[in-house]
């Protein structure tokens, strides 16, 4: 039920984003465009939701690895107003979560703790 009032309120926002420029839906695979990369603050993004099954998989395998490497990556929860606002000044956004986006490269679903490795570790 409420990933359900989340996507209707969503779909006003990402209405509204799409009638005022070019809203970029990424998909598992895609390679983020050069200005979009550019203006990233960050070469890794998590996007995921609070409350989301696959994201409680996801987020803590990406954490460890995240300790391990010793560094610092940027957490978007869609459930966070503002979160969802910085994704859209951003001129993208994802239909499915969690999304990892390394060096603008886009991995969307979960993975095994050695395929967030390798990715990770390469980024």
């Amino acid at each position: 039920m409420k990933k359900l009032i989340l996507i209707i309120l969503l779909i006003p926002i990402l209405m509204s984003a799409c009638s005022k420029s070019n809203l970029l839906i990424v998909n598992d695979g895609d390679i983020l465009p050069e200005d979009i990369c550019n203006n990233l603050e960050n070469n890794i993004i998590i996007i995921h939701e609070t409350g989301c099954s696959a994201c409680s998989v996801a987020l803590p395998r990406i954490r460890i690895i995240e300790r391990e490497l010793g560094k610092t990556y940027k957490y978007i929860d869609l459930a966070v107003p503002e979160d969802r606002g910085y994704l859209l000044n951003q001129s993208f956004t994802t239909l499915h979560i969690p999304t990892l986006i390394a060096d603008c490269k886009v991995y969307v679903g979960t993975r095994t703790d050695e395929v967030y490795k390798s990715i990770l570790e390469n980024a």
